[in-house]
């Protein structure tokens, strides 16, 4: 009996251990059962996933709901007082240093290049990266001025390091675009009072959301409050503006091209990524510290290829490198494939472009170039704005009178007084008529595709195809009737003339 109790001591401190070992659930900064929570993962509002078939109806819905999930965004400034603080004259560009108040609670401090020659001109929104480093911002992706030494050093150091030395902004305005950077919330001179450390983030993140907000959420707010701001300008061609980033940089500018059509097209350099790869344990990270691109509640639903995917059609370009350690290709080449399935699936496979380089993390001067001869491609060639994407103009309708057409109708406004009465006459008659089909096209093909779903005789898909088409037809017609009325009033007009 007390050798079965001495025996019951000895062993005792070996169960309890064994006990504490089996109630362990993480270790190295994941849950033994990762694998479970992430099969779990089905992202049921991801194109294809979701029960939704009209694409404008879906990206519409995912673009509510990713705003939703981003929690309560920051209040817009009523005014953006903008005020120049310096000038600098540079090599074919303006280098304006000015302030704004880019929400109601913050002014802010931004960098704007603007190129020589008559305006308005295409516009980039730069977006910094992130790299751990946090004394400078905008001065990443601009060459400052009219600030201290040390921050000049600064720039040029992480310019040096990261982008080749030559700053993509610098390097954009001396290409013609105007571009436009300020900093995000935790960096520049939007960082901490007493200094700024990484460890900060997570804290000031954690406030927020005690707030009901989301720090990384209201970096992307700010983004699409930049474009706005951008389109009130002057000098910016409000029809083409685009974005482009590095790092984080990258991150925030396929963000802001899924939150709004303010934005035509965007460059993304080495961001992009699945959880499922982002959180593994033998490529992703162990640790997971990047409150930078954290919104929790969105992987209920979609997964980041899924959220770039709401910027389709815009054409996109996305860059990564096959040696970088923090988006291996394996996971790029997933992503890739996801986004890739949503274009096609809209006929727009070639507006998405989507690299991966011999490189590592890095942006660097032959990357700039090919940023710059995508945006050349978008911006400059005359390419129209992508099918389905609002803010484009609503008057293509009156391309009808282009060519020798409108070119006669304006030889003889000009040549006879006659002549113009007669014109306008008729023009005005082609308006009315146009009304009256656009109504039409409106109104017939809602009322029978309601009719019809009402019958279960056609399902939805099959009406709103019916719909788009009988678009297409009144539009041709429109186009049709246009050119009839500009050669009747021209043939009119001679009549007058003899």
């Amino acid at each position: 009996m007390r050798k079965t109790f001495f025996l019951y001591l000895l062993l005792l401190p070996l169960t309890l251990c064994g006990q504490n070992a089996e109630r362990h659930i993480f270790e190295n900064g994941l849950p033994y059962f990762l694998d479970s929570l992430q099969n779990e993962m089905t992202y049921p509002m991801a194109w294809g996933n979701s029960d939704i078939r009209d694409f404008d109806m879906w990206r519409t819905k995912a673009r509510a709901l990713l705003i939703d999930e981003m929690l309560t965004p920051p209040r817009p400034a009523t005014d953006y007082n903008m005020r120049i603080t310096a000038e600098e004259r540079r090599d074919g560009y303006r280098a304006l240093r000015v302030e704004l108040d880019i929400t109601a609670y913050s002014r802010v401090t931004a960098y704007m290049l603007i190129p020589d020659g008559k305006g308005p001109h295409p516009t980039v929104l730069l977006l910094h990266d992130h790299g751990g480093h946090f004394t400078i911002g905008k001065e990443k992706m601009i060459r400052p001025f009219g600030v201290a030494d040390s921050i000049v050093a600064d720039a040029d150091a992480w310019c040096r390091k990261c982008y080749g030395g030559q700053y993509v902004g610098d390097w954009l305005a001396r290409h013609g675009y105007l571009v436009f950077a300020t900093d995000a919330p935790f960096w520049g001179e939007r960082g901490v009072k007493g200094g700024t450390r990484w460890d900060d983030y997570k804290y000031i993140a954690g406030n927020y959301m005690m707030l009901g907000r989301n720090l990384s959420s209201w970096m992307n707010f700010e983004d699409v409050y930049a474009a706005e701001f951008l389109a009130t300008l002057k000098e910016v061609d409000s029809s083409r503006i685009a974005c482009m980033g590095f790092s984080m940089g990258a991150y925030r500018a396929w963000m802001v091209s899924a939150l709004t059509d303010r934005v035509r097209c965007g460059a993304a350099v080495c961001w992009m990524h699945t959880t499922r790869y982002q959180l593994n344990r033998e490529y992703g990270l162990k640790r997971h510290e990047e409150w930078a691109n954290l919104i929790p509640g969105i992987r209920r639903y979609m997964d980041y290829p899924h959220i770039a995917s709401i910027a389709c059609p815009k054409p996109m370009l996305f860059i990564n490198g096959k040696t970088d350690h923090l988006f291996p290709p394996i996971s790029v080449s997933d992503a890739f494939n996801t986004m890739h399935s949503v274009w096609d699936s809209q006929n727009a496979g070639t507006a998405l472009e989507t690299e991966i380089w011999d490189m590592g993390h890095y942006c660097g001067p032959e990357v700039q170039q090919r940023v710059l001869k995508f945006l050349d491609k978008n911006l400059k060639s005359g390419a129209s704005g992508p099918s389905g994407i609002s803010g484009s103009s609503g008057l293509s309708g009156l391309s009808g009178l282009s060519g020798p057409y409108c070119w006669l109708v304006f030889i003889l406004f000009f040549s006879d007084s006659i002549s113009f009465c007669w014109i306008s006459i008729i023009l005005l008659s082609s308006c009315i008529s146009c009304c009256c089909l656009s109504i039409i096209c409106f109104c017939v093909p809602r009322i029978s595709s309601r009719a019809a779903v009402m019958r279960s005789r056609t399902p939805p898909s099959a009406t709103n195809s019916r719909s788009r088409f009988s678009m297409n037809v009144v539009m041709a017609l429109s186009t049709m009737w246009q050119r009839h009325m500009a050669t009747l009033a021209i043939s009119s007009s001679f009549h007058f003339e003899k």
